[in-house]
């Protein structure tokens, strides 16, 4: 193996992070969502436009809320990013393959640290035959 490649189990370990980390990005981008479209929210925006006293209250608030939908757009597509992977991830005929990668990561760590190890031969008694 060449000095700086990266071994199977570290490459399936970091995609299985990735997954997990997109799953994470999701759900709370979601959450940030839904927060600002929530009809709380809009009622609150209501309530500011409908008693500001006049037009440069109005502008401010305007300008305000104008803001929080272009942060909320953000989230949006983070939202938009990450929902196949979401999707991928929560899917209950994909989480039995996630399970089994996981164990794979292990077995497969163990065989690469046999063959890192100074492995010697422990047949017989035929020393001058090693490969029976």
């Amino acid at each position: 193996m060449k000095k700086n490649e990266k071994k199977p189990s570290e490459i399936i370990e970091a995609f299985i992070t990735f997954l997990e980390f997109s799953k994470n990005e999701y759900e709370q981008a979601k959450k940030k969502c839904e927060e600002w479209d929530s009809s709380e929210r809009a009622i609150y925006w209501k309530h500011k436009f409908e008693f500001a006293k006049d037009k440069a209250e109005r502008n401010r608030f305007a300008t305000a809320y104008h803001n929080e939908r272009k942060e909320r757009r953000k989230y949006k597509d983070v939202c938009d990013k990450y929902k196949a992977i979401y999707d991928f991830m929560c899917s209950d005929n994909n989480k039995g393959t996630l399970k089994r990668m996981k164990g794979m990561i292990n077995t497969q760590k163990h065989q690469e640290k046999y063959l890192e190890s100074k492995r010697q031969y422990k047949g017989g008694d035929n020393s001058d035959n090693p490969g029976r």
